[in-house]
C-alpha cells in the first residue's frame, strides 16, 4: 500500500456512478481514515449528489509510533576543513520513553546514542557535523529504533550530497587584492579565475562563454558592452559579485535598474572611518563567521562607499550609522551580491583582514546557481528532471548500485523518471556512463506516519449536494441496495435503448415482407 489521495478516488469513484443505472448509488470506501488525509480537502467544493458511501471503522483512534524525516545535509567550509551539517526531524507520540538514533555517512558510524522522549515535545530538531573530504559523494543514512513503534517502515531515512566542483569566476576588477585573492596559488580546487580585458569585452560578448560567476567593479559599468555581459550572466541564471567603487549617470542607471538606487558618496576618511555594526549572520554567506576561525568582520574599517538605497534588495551588512555596506539583489533571475565600496585600501580594511579570503570564497559560492533538481523524493514519485541545453545527456538512468532501474530519452534538455517504490538512495547515470551525476533519496512522507484516525469526516459532509428539501443521505449503508423499476425507467440510456429495439424490430419486419413478395 502506498499514500493516495482520498478526494482523487472520490471524484473517480463519482465519475463512474453518474452513468450508472439504479436509482440508488452507493459508494464502499476501504481505507484506514488517517485523519491527516481527510483535513487535507476540506475546502473542496461539494460534487458527491445522491451518493450514499460506506465507511469501515477503524481499529482506535491513534497508534504510538516513532519516526524519522525531513533529512537536510549541508557542506560547510571553515578555514581547511570541508564540515557537513545535517539536520534531521524525529517524530514521536505514544509511550515511548527513549529512542535509540543511528546516523552512518560513507560506511561510518557518526553517532548512535539514545535519545529521551519524556518531556519533549512531539517533533524534536536533532542536528549534527562532522568532516568529509569536499572532492566526494556523501552518501548516509538515519535509523531510529523504539518501541512502542506500530510503524516500522517510517524508521529509516536516505540522503546524500553532490561533491565540491572547482567554479568558474570571470574577473573585471583593477583591485590588486581581488587578482591575489583570486589567483590559482590561493584559489585552486575552488575556483578558476579567467581575467577579462576591458579592451576586448566585445569579444567576450560575442563569444557567449559565461562563467559561474562575474565578479565586476562599477567602474566597468560605464561600458555599455560590459553592462550587456552583466545582463547576460543576471539573466541566464549565473552570479555576479558587483563592487560599486565608482558612480557616474552611466552607472547610476544601471544600478537603478538592478534595484538600487545610489544617493552619492560617502567619505568618513581614515582618521574617523565607519565600522560593521551588524552582520545578517543567518545568510550563507556570513554564518561561518560566527566561528572565531575566520575572524572577526567588526574590525572592519570602511574609509569610502557608495550610500545605496535598496528598493529591490535585501541587506546583509549595516555600518554603525545604518548605511547598507552589502546587499543580495532580489530583482532578477541569477544571484547579485553588490558591496557599497571598493575591495581595496582606499575604500577599507578588507582586504588585509584575515576574513577577506573566506569571505570571498563563500561570496562566489552564494552567487553560483545552484542546481535546481531536488535530492529527495517519495516513493513513486514523477521527478521532472532539467540538464543544461548544450552539452548535456541524450539518455539518462536510474540505478540501484550496477543494477540499472529505468532509462529515459531527454528531450530539450528535459526529461522525467518515475522514482521507485522502495526507499532508499538511487544513482543517476548519463547515456552509457557508470559514472555518478546525481543521487537521490527515496524517503515516506512524513503524513504517514500520523497515526491517528476518525470514524466520521468533516470532509465527506462537506463534499455532499444537498438538495432542497432532501434529507442529507446516510454516512453508512449496511443493507444492499434494490434495483427498482421506478429508478430504472428514469434512466435516459433505458429508452433509448427501447428505442433503438423497436426501430430493429421494425426493419426485421419490412424485410421479411419483401422478401415474402419476392418467393
Amino acid at each position: 500500500c502506498q499514500r493516495g489521495s482520498y478526494l482523487a478516488a472520490f471524484r473517480q469513484a463519482n465519475a463512474l456512478l453518474e452513468n450508472s443505472l439504479g436509482e440508488h448509488r452507493r459508494l464502499v470506501f476501504l481505507g484506514d481514515n488517517q485523519q491527516n488525509q481527510w483535513s487535507e480537502n476540506l475546502d473542496t467544493p461539494p460534487f458527491l449528489r445522491k451518493v450514499q458511501v460506506d465507511m469501515p471503522t477503524p481499529g482506535a483512534a491513534a497508534l504510538p509510533n516513532l519516526s524519522l524525516s525531513e533529512p537536510r545535509v549541508q557542506r560547510i567550509f571553515l578555514g581547511d576543513k570541508s564540515l557537513v551539517n545535517f539536520t534531521l526531524r524525529l517524530s514521536h507520540s505514544g509511550e515511548a520513553k527513549t529512542a535509540t538514533v543511528i546516523l552512518r555517512a560513507n560506511g561510518q558510524a557518526i553517532f548512535n546514542r539514545a535519545v529521551s522522549l519524556e518531556n519533549q515535545p512531539e517533533t524534536i530538531l536533532l542536528q549534527a557535523q562532522w568532516e568529509a573530504d569536499p572532492g566526494e559523494w556523501l552518501r548516509g543514512d538515519a535509523t531510529i529504533e523504539g518501541t512502542p513503534d506500530a510503524l516500522a517502515g517510517d524508521n529509516h531515512v536516505f540522503f546524500s550530497l553532490a561533491p565540491v566542483v572547482e567554479g568558474q569566476v570571470a574577473l573585471l576588477a583593477l583591485s590588486p587584492y581581488l587578482r591575489l585573492a583570486l589567483s590559482p596559488e590561493i584559489m585552486r580546487g575552488e575556483w578558476a579565475t579567467r581575467t577579462l580585458e576591458p579592451a576586448r569585452l566585445a569579444e567576450e560578448v560575442a563569444l557567449n562563454q559565461d562563467a559561474d560567476v562575474l565578479c565586476i567593479e562599477s567602474t566597468y559599468l560605464q561600458s555599455a558592452e560590459a553592462r550587456k555581459l552583466l545582463w547576460r550572466y543576471l539573466s541566464n541564471g549565473r552570479g555576479v559579485l558587483l563592487l560599486v567603487n565608482r558612480t557616474t549617470p552611466a552607472i547610476d542607471g544601471c544600478l537603478r535598474e538592478l534595484g538600487f538606487e545610489a544617493e552619492g558618496t560617502v567619505r568618513p576618511g581614515p582618521e574617523a572611518p565607519e565600522r560593521f555594526q551588524f552582520v545578517l549572520s543567518n545568510h550563507p554567506i556570513f554564518h561561518p563567521f560566527l566561528s572565531p576561525d575566520y575572524g572577526n568582520l567588526m574590525e572592519i574599517k570602511v574609509n569610502e562607499f557608495v550610500r545605496l538605497r535598496a528598493a529591490q534588495a535585501l541587506p546583509l551588512v549595516f555600518g554603525e550609522k545604518g548605511d547598507g555596506f552589502f546587499f543580495q539583489g532580489t530583482k532578477l533571475n541569477g544571484k547579485l551580491f553588490v558591496g557599497a565600496f571598493g575591495l581595496d585600501r582606499d575604500h577599507t580594511s578588507w582586504p588585509i583582514h584575515q576574513s577577506f579570503i573566506p569571505f570571498l570564497d563563500l561570496a562566489l559560492q552564494a552567487a553560483r546557481a545552484e542546481d535546481p533538481t531536488p535530492t529527495s523524493y517519495q516513493p513513486g514519485e514523477l521527478a521532472s528532471l532539467q540538464f543544461p541545453g548544450t552539452g548535456g545527456p541524450r539518455e539518462v538512468a536510474l540505478r540501484d548500485g550496477e543494477q540499472e532501474l529505468s532509462r529515459a530519452t531527454v528531450e530539450r534538455g528535459r526529461t522525467r523518471l518515475r522514482m521507485p517504490e522502495k526507499p532508499g538512495l538511487y544513482s543517476l547515470t548519463f547515456d552509457d556512463n557508470h559514472r555518478v551525476e546525481k543521487m537521490f533519496g527515496v524517503n515516506v512522507s512524513p503524513k504517514e506516519s500520523e497515526l491517528a484516525f476518525v470514524d466520521s469526516s468533516e470532509a465527506l459532509g462537506l463534499w455532499r449536494v444537498i438538495q432542497p428539501n432532501e434529507p442529507a443521505p446516510a454516512t453508512a449503508v449496511t443493507h444492499p441496495t434494490h434495483l427498482r423499476l421506478a429508478g430504472v425507467l428514469q434512466q435516459r440510456w433505458w429508452w433509448w435503448m427501447v428505442l433503438g429495439g423497436l426501430l430493429l424490430l421494425f426493419s426485421e419486419t419490412l424485410w421479411a415482407g419483401a422478401r415474402r413478395e419476392r418467393a
